[in-house]
């Protein structure tokens, strides 16, 4: 498994399956990686990421990244769901389209402390000093 790579799974904790990018490199010691699931776009959910049909073979609708639930996994257990018969791999990400949910990542305000420091975006981009007030 590679980032971009994507497999169709369940969001834990919801019996509704969905899309799940692979969006960070994996790591070579620990073999941690970040994924990132796509849902259809709602009136209020965080639309950093929009995608559109055609962006992807799986996506037929209007539908966006949910950044808030992005979590920390292995490579090898994302492979043991496929073999297992929970997780079905799809074909990967377009750079184009990797390019923008990776970038997300950062701007997104849902995405975790966790997942933002995981993927080394740097701590003063997640807490931006105060600027100086003008006397």
């Amino acid at each position: 498994m590679k980032k971009g790579d994507c497999v169709h799974m369940r969001t834990p904790g919801n019996p509704v399956s969905h899309l799940w990018i692979i969006a960070s490199d994996v790591d070579s010691i620990t073999d941690n990686c970040v994924i990132v699931n796509v849902t259809t776009l709602g009136h209020i959910c965080d639309k950093t990421v929009i995608l559109h049909a055609g962006d992807h073979p799986c996506i037929e609708h209007d539908s966006v990244i949910r950044y808030q639930d992005a979590f920390v996994t292995t490579a090898n257990a994302i492979q043991a769901a496929i073999r297992g018969g929970a997780a079905f791999p799809k074909a990967p990400c377009s750079q184009p389209m990797l390019a923008r949910v990776v970038e997300g990542i950062e701007k997104s305000p849902d995405t975790p402390l966790d997942i933002q420091q995981f993927c080394g975006i740097p701590v003063a981009k997640i807490f931006p000093l105060p600027k100086k007030q003008m006397k």
